[in-house]
């Protein structure tokens, strides 16, 4: 019996530390442990007046897997004309939100895909002036809706920290149309709700976006 006792307490204290290292590993390793999170910038139909940003974090259950913010201005201009004077403006925002999937073609390529859905709207004020330079004719049009679409892509990994993408978003989607036309004092507007299917292909996206990664526990 008396040399039972210190065996027995003896594996008592192997197998704290054993749990303790373990422990000071697991935890360690959830320290040293990195989520990556990705900002870039995007042009749109490789045109640098439409333009967006997009946001990226990696989700936690799988590196190849990301949610996705995006923040996009396709459309922002102004025109006019001194012949029959008239001036134009319009703009065109959409933000959306989505998962991104991320399958390896090979050592630098991937390809992209996931559901996307978020708000857009559209606007867009036409003024039609006489000789006299009197106002007669003012157009307002308003669209705004929500849709959902698809994300279809290629990704080329430039290194650890940068890399390029091109996408596109096919979507379908409902949205709200108003046009306002005022004329001599008179308005008339006309309003209606449409369904809608836009493959996107006017607005394909090319992305420069650098990666950085964050620490977690």
């Amino acid at each position: 019996m008396k040399s039972f006792y210190p065996m027995t307490r003896c594996h008592l204290l192997l197998l704290c530390l054993s749990v303790t290292a373990g422990f000071s590993t697991l935890t360690a390793q959830d320290t040293i442990a990195t989520r990556m999170h990705e900002v870039g910038l995007q042009i749109f139909n490789f045109n640098l007046e439409s333009f967006g940003v997009i946001y990226k974090k990696q989700k936690l259950n799988n590196p190849n897997r990301y949610t996705r913010y995006r923040f996009a201005a396709t459309e922002i201009g102004y025109s006019s004309r001194n012949q029959l004077p008239s001036k134009d403006f319009r703009v065109n925002l959409s933000a959306s939100i989505g998962n991104e999937r991320r399958v390896d073609l090979n050592t630098r390529t991937q390809f992209l895909h996931g559901l996307q859905f978020g708000p857009s709207i559209r606007y867009q004020l036409s003024t039609t002036d006489d000789a006299s330079n009197t106002q007669i004719t003012k157009t307002q049009n308003l669209n705004y809706g929500l849709n959902i679409g698809y994300l279809v892509g290629i990704q080329y990994n430039l290194n650890e920290i940068f890399y390029l993408s091109v996408e596109i978003v096919p979507s379908v989607g409902v949205r709200r149309e108003q046009t306002t036309n005022e004329q001599l004092n008179q308005k008339n507007t006309i309003a209606a709700f449409n369904a809608f299917f836009d493959f996107d292909s006017n607005a394909a996206a090319l992305t420069l976006a650098y990666r950085f990664g964050v620490a977690r526990k």
